[in-house]
This record gives structure tokens, sequence and C-alpha cells, in this order.
């Protein structure tokens, strides 16, 4: 015999992808890049999920996008279930959960404003291991990458060139490994 469980009351999974996405960049055209749809789809399903939820979830007159109270509080649940679900989903198909950040950097610049900050950038991605190694200069990773699998690398600032122990500093990447 099966046993009677409640039953979820959830809206439309599209529709809370479309408002985690839009909530997350305050913008609904870069919602609509990350899911492939248009800003027309990403607008409809954000209203159809206020409409659900008979509450505004976004200051429409404001730009950047601004969250209502009740739109915060929602975007930090959905994040944190969506964020499960994935880490459940990598353990399920990698067994693992954590998910790794590689860093490469001058050892000065470790150990002076990198290393410092570590710790409350770990509790704050507590499902992140990070490893940093030191070199004497950059690495390039539009070079060095092109032959890893699964590892890809994005510019994830710019900053005005700066002299930096002898070596011109443009850009920050990011390199991560799926």
């Amino acid at each position: 015999m099966v046993e009677a469980t409640h039953k979820r009351i959830l809206p439309s999974l599209s529709a809370l992808r479309a408002f985690e996405a839009a909530a997350r960049y305050r913008n609904f055209s870069n919602a609509a890049e990350e899911l492939n749809v248009t800003t027309s789809a990403i607008s409809h399903q954000i209203r159809l999920l206020e409409e659900w939820l008979k509450i505004p979830l976004f200051v429409r007159s404001s730009r950047p996008l601004k969250l209502t109270e009740a739109g915060a509080a929602y975007f930090n649940s959905v994040t944190n279930a969506f964020d499960r679900v994935s880490a459940t989903t990598r353990q399920l198909t990698t067994g693992t959960a954590r998910e790794t950040l590689s860093l490469s950097t001058m050892h000065s610049f470790a150990t002076n404003w990198l290393v410092p900050r570590l710790p409350r950038f770990r509790e704050m991605h507590e499902w992140l291991d990070v490893k940093v190694s030191t070199a004497p200069r950059f690495v390039d990773f539009k070079k060095k990458i092109s032959t890893w699998p699964f590892v890809t690398e994005q510019v994830i600032g710019r900053a005005q060139p700066l002299n930096y122990s002898s070596t011109i500093v443009d850009s920050w990447y990011a390199v991560q490994n799926y």
C-alpha cells in the first residue's frame, strides 16, 4: 500500500529559472541570453510567477532591476534550492558534490592580498575547494588550457594596467573544470 504524502506546491520550474537568472543579473536581457530565450519570454515567466505568488518580485521603475523585499527573500531561497539540486546532481554523476577553483598567481599577491581573504570567501562558498599555486609570472591561460579537457577560462575582470613586480596585469581569469 502506498502511503499518502503531502503534495508539494511549486510554481513552474521555467518561471523559477527565469526569476533566478533575472534576479542574479538584475537584468532581463542577460537572463534571457543565459537561458537561450527572448527577453519577452523572461518577462512573461516573471509575470506568471508574480501572479502565481500574488506578490511583486521586482521594482519595475528602477534600472538596474531591483528586487522587492519579498523578491530578495525568495531569490535567496530559490538560489539555495538550485545550489542544493546542483550539488546533489554533481555528487550523483561524479561522486563528489564539491567543485574546485584553481588559482595561479604571484607569491606576493597571494601572500599579501589573496590568502587573508580566503577564509571569508570559503565561508561564503562552502561547496567550493580553492587551490592556490604561486608562480614567478602569470600563467597565460589562452595558451595553457587549450589542451586541458573539460576546462574553460573566462576573463572575470579587467583592471587598468599596473606594474606589479615587473609584470603588467590587465586581466583576471577564472578557470572552471567541468
